[in-house]
């Protein structure tokens, strides 16, 4: 597992709780998309995709390309835009926040990630 990555799940677990005593129905859900976008742009349309979600953002850094927020009050998404080859890899967690349900399936990052890819 990449620094990347274990960075983005350790703090997708610490914004939320640790995953050995979550319901198996709240366990985080983490997803990578390349793309051949640099990592700038793909960090800018990944924060339009976001915010497209009508997501409240949490944190933001534009230099490591890591954003934060959460989603319809109930679940935490964590983005990360890496440099990979010629363009992008895109890492996503979600995980539900504690004390919340989710009723139906947990959709959030598959939803994120094909929001990203209908953006032109």
């Amino acid at each position: 597992m990449s620094l990347a990555r274990t960075l983005v799940t350790i703090l997708g677990l610490s914004l939320t709780a640790c995953s050995s005593l979550m319901p198996a129905a709240t366990k985080p859900e983490i997803r990578e998309l390349r793309v051949t976008d640099d990592p700038d742009h793909a960090y800018q349309r990944a924060l339009r995709t976001m915010l497209g979600m009508g997501a409240l953002l949490t944190q933001q850094n534009h230099q490591t390309r890591f954003m934060s927020a959460q989603l319809h009050n109930a679940v935490g998404l964590n983005v990360l835009v890496m440099p990979k080859g010629q363009g992008s890899r895109i890492d996503v967690q979600g995980t539900v926040l504690p004390n919340k349900l989710v009723l139906g399936s947990f959709t959030e990052v598959d939803d994120f990630l094909a929001a990203y890819q209908r953006q032109e």
